[in-house]
């Protein structure tokens, strides 16, 4: 199956993503901080990135994705968050980026999480 890299300071949030991606016979990586998320990325590129928005610093997540984009990563990425109704928000991306694919409020189900996952690795398979 896919290898998953989530980005996020929360440990915790990384365990329980592996238990449920896992369970669909995913691969999960994880890393707690955007430096060593940027590390893993370039290590051993991933399918598919899940990123919290807050981290270290308050956008270390959207600047992950961003950087990633600006290298040329075309891989599908969600952005988790705890911050309410960010992903509602518009936001004013530099032209032609969007750096992430989806955006979910944390706690995500876990049916919600697989089928998004899911839904974005087949996405990508497509292109």
């Amino acid at each position: 199956m896919a290898r998953v890299l989530v980005v996020d300071d929360n440990p915790d949030f990384i365990d329980v993503a592996g238990l449920i991606l896992g369970s669909r016979g995913h691969q999960v990586v994880g890393a707690t901080s955007r430096d060593e998320g940027l590390a893993c990325y370039h290590e051993e590129p991933p399918d598919l990135l899940l990123l919290d928005v807050m981290m270290a610093e308050p956008d270390d997540g959207l600047l992950l994705a961003r950087e990633l984009r600006r290298e040329g990563c075309q891989l599908p990425m969600v952005m988790i968050t705890s911050i309410r109704g960010l992903a509602d928000q518009e936001f004013s991306w530099e032209p032609g980026l969007r750096p992430v694919d989806a955006f979910y409020e944390k706690p995500i189900e876990p049916a919600t999480l697989i089928a998004v996952v899911e839904r974005l690795l087949g996405a990508s398979v497509a292109r």
